[in-house]
């Protein structure tokens, strides 16, 4: 793990404004469960690119691991709100059941 960490670091000090990195490396915290590190990266992955539902619901995922559940449910909205991906229709679309559960 330590080397995918180390590997996406060295591609963001070439290009910074690379939203895909940043989201890999939350990705890598959030599958070690280390989830206040992921939600950092996937903070920086959501500034460079606000419109991108993947994004969202990687962060409500976050916010939700770590029991902040109005932020996840902001998360989670926001997602279903700005997806205009059609392939990530129906990774959005299990929100519209999960979001009750958490109300």
């Amino acid at each position: 793990m330590a080397y995918v960490c180390t590997s996406i670091k060295l591609c963001l000090q070439v290009n910074p404004h690379d939203y895909r990195a940043w989201h890999g490396l939350g990705q890598t915290y959030e599958f070690i469960q280390m989830y206040t590190y992921a939600l950092h990266y996937y903070q920086k992955a959501y500034m460079l690119r606000p419109f991108d539902a993947r994004l969202s619901r990687s962060l409500g995922t976050c916010y939700k691991d770590l029991g902040e559940l109005k932020s996840a449910i902001k998360c989670f909205t926001r997602a279903l709100q700005v997806n205009d991906d059609p392939d990530e229709g129906s990774r959005v679309r299990w929100l519209d059941h999960f979001l009750p559960t958490i109300a």
